[in-house]
């Protein structure tokens, strides 16, 4: 107070000045003492993350190209000054250049990941469904604490979102339930892979949805080029024969894993891996019998086929027997065998349709006329007799052409 009562004015202005330079000074201190420690804990993400907090990293000066000190003040950025931001900017007092700034933001390093290791869940690529994002580094949680959705603890979480409580059993029967063989069909495109956990249909399921879903796009929906037969051999376990059913609730397999709430605790733990079955709406599709949906679960059902570990199928072995007798065992409710395949082509006549529909004009079906172009099989979507016909073209022709097989057997009855 003395010096400012002597000096006046001129007295403010030096000690605003000095200030200036001593708080210059110790901002440049400790940018300094944050890199030196950075560099000491690279390998320590939490220790990077507290001292990027603390102060930053020291960021050389931007200069001209005649040597020149550019202005770091926000005011001598035109974008920063239009956002009204006041101080420096470019970089600002920790070293770091906004995004309004002419060069762009700073790159803020990454914490390192080296101290964990290299198994550890945290990592993305330990997470299959991350890792088929193609993510690096951490996920679950990540530096932040959040963990992504496709770590392996926020699936299982989802997983049981809207599953309710495990059903009240009747105590399992003296003896499994009775031996059935069926066929059973898919529609595919002309990728081939081997079945492990899927959904089919019999034959008037997969009718019904050719005719609603497939038939009437060009090209087709999912490029779908083929029926494919199988002949399927089951038994109910004994839980679940004890509730006087042959099949238990259908269940949606995406990419071989179970994908309804609580598949685990509703369906495999108390009934063991049995199939499952429901009924299709019979009101859209003329059909001379019931259009059924099944599930088959494979192994390791609670994951995608990329995540399925050997571990996990030996924990989750599925329904399907190792070998060829079905004992309705737990682990044994089912067999199947391919039974030949007819190309989509074959039933309207159309060759290589979805290659040439587009630019021919032909149409398998349309749903505003309900007829096609160039082929009259998918005509009379509503037509019993229609809808009759067509079941039986298609099960002479696999006959015909597959004559090592039964020509037809009896469906089962969906009893679930």
């Amino acid at each position: 107070s003395t010096f400012l009562t002597l000096f006046g004015d001129s007295a403010l202005v030096m000690t605003k000045l000095l200030l200036l330079i001593l708080s210059s000074l110790l901002r440049s201190l400790i940018a300094e003492e944050v890199a030196d420690a950075l560099a000491s804990c690279t390998e320590d993400e939490e220790c990077s993350l507290e001292l990027l907090q603390r102060g930053g990293i020291k960021k050389s000066l931007v200069s001209s190209d005649n040597g020149v000190v550019a202005d770091p003040s926000c005011s001598a950025a035109p974008e920063c000054a239009k956002l009204k931001l006041s101080g420096n900017c470019c970089p600002n007092d920790a070293g770091i250049s906004l995004g309004c700034c002419p060069g762009g933001a700073t790159a803020v390093p990454s914490p390192a990941v080296a101290s964990v290791p290299k198994d550890s869940k945290r990592l993305c690529q330990n997470n299959p469904a991350c890792q088929e994002l193609n993510l690096e580094g951490m996920c679950c949680p990540n530096p932040a604490g959040a963990s992504l959705g496709c770590c392996d603890s926020e699936i299982e979480k989802q997983d049981m979102l809207g599953a309710g409580p495990a059903p009240e059993l009747a105590p399992p029967a003296a003896a499994p339930g009775p031996l059935m063989t069926f066929y059973l069909y898919r529609v595919d495109n002309d990728q081939r892979y081997k079945l492990n956990g899927v959904n089919m249909a019999n034959l008037l399921g997969d009718v019904w949805y050719l005719h609603n879903e497939v038939v009437f796009n060009c090209p087709r929906k999912f490029n779908i080029s083929r029926l494919t037969r199988f002949k399927v051999t089951a038994r109910a376990t004994r839980e679940l024969a004890g509730q006087g059913k042959n099949f238990d609730n259908f269940v949606a397999f995406d990419k071989a894993k179970c994908t309804v709430p609580g598949c685990s605790q509703l369906h495999w733990d108390p009934l063991g891996y049995v199939l499952g079955c429901t009924k299709n709406d019979p009101g859209r599709v003329a059909l001379p019998g019931e259009a059924a949906w099944y599930s088959l679960p494979g192994t390791c059902p609670s994951k995608f086929y990329f995540q399925k570990t050997a571990a996990c199928m030996q924990n989750e072995p599925g329904g399907q027997c190792k070998g060829s007798k079905v004992t309705g065992e737990r682990d044994c409710t089912y067999t199947i065998q391919e039974a030949g395949e007819i190309p989509l082509d074959d039933l309207s006549g159309i060759k290589n349709y979805n290659d040439v529909c587009e630019s021919t004009g032909v149409r398998e079906y349309d749903e505003l006329t309900d007829k096609g172009t160039g082929t009259s099989f998918w005509n009379g979507k509503a037509d019993p007799k229609k809808g009759k016909q067509r079941v039986k073209f298609i099960t002479d022709l696999f006959a015909k052409r597959f004559p090592q097989f039964p020509a037809s057997l009896e469906d089962p009855v969906c009893d679930a």
